[in-house]
C-alpha cells in the first residue's frame, strides 16, 4: 500500500468517525 493511499484512507476514516458521532449525537438528542 502506498503512503499516499494510506493517507487518504486515514482522512476518510476520520471523516467517517465524525459523521458517525454526529449521527449518534442526533439520535441521543432525539431521545431526551
Amino acid at each position: 500500500m502506498t503512503s499516499e493511499l494510506q493517507k487518504q484512507l486515514e482522512e476518510m476514516n476520520a471523516f467517517n468517525m465524525i459523521e458517525h458521532f454526529k449521527t449518534l449525537y442526533q439520535e441521543q438528542a432525539r431521545i431526551e
